[in-house]
C-alpha cells in the first residue's frame, strides 16, 4: 500500500471535492474569521490556503538539506568510478557509475542484497539513465554516511 503524506487528513491526489480540500487546508483560519463559508473555492485558493501557514522551520529545513546534499555528493564523489553532479534544488542524487559488465539494475539489486541499500536504477528513467543510479538524501547525516560506506564497499566487491 503507498503511503502519502496528508494535510488535514486530505493527500495531495485527494478524490475529496475542491470545497473539502479547501477547507481542510483553512480550517484553522475559519475560527480566526478568515473564512466565508458561503464562498465557492477554486484550485488556486488551495495553494493561497498553504501559502499562509506558519512557515517556521522552513530555512533550517532548508540548511539541513543543503549540508545532507553536499555531504552524499562530495562522499560518493570519493568512491572510485563514481561521478555525482550537485542536482542543485532536489533531495536525489544521480550518479554515474562505472562496474564493468553490468547493467544499472544488476547493481542497484547488488547493492540492496548485499549491502541492504536500496537504490534505483537509472533505467527506471529511461533508457538514457543506463549507468547511473538514483537515491535520496532525505536521511539522517548518519544513515547517510553509513549508506554511502555501503555503497563503496559493495561498488569494490563487483568489481573483483
Amino acid at each position: 500500500m503507498r503511503r502519502s503524506r496528508t494535510v488535514a487528513g486530505m493527500t495531495p491526489t485527494s478524490t475529496a471535492p475542491i470545497r473539502d480540500r479547501w477547507a481542510a487546508g483553512v480550517a484553522p483560519y475559519a475560527q480566526m474569521g478568515y473564512w466565508d463559508p458561503d464562498y465557492e473555492p477554486k484550485d488556486t485558493d488551495i495553494l493561497c490556503a498553504f501559502r499562509i501557514t506558519p512557515q517556521d522551520g522552513v530555512e533550517a529545513m532548508l540548511a539541513e538539506f543543503g549540508r545532507r546534499r553536499e555531504l552524499v555528493v562530495g562522499a560518493l564523489n570519493d568512491v572510485p568510478g563514481v561521478r555525482c553532479l550537485d542536482p542543485g534544488g532536489a533531495f536525489y542524487v544521480f550518479p554515474r557509475i562505472e562496474v564493468h559488465g553490468l547493467s544499472a539494475r544488476e547493481v542497484a539489486d547488488s547493492l540492496l542484497a548485499e549491502e541492504g541499500v536500496a537504490v534505483l536504477a537509472g533505467t527506471a528513467f529511461g533508457a538514457q539513465g543506463e549507468g547511473f543510479l538514483r537515491l535520496s538524501f532525505a536521511n539522517s547525516q548518519a544513515e547517510l554516511r553509513e549508506g554511502v560506506a555501503r555503497i563503496r564497499r559493495g561498488l569494490e566487491r563487483l568489481r573483483r
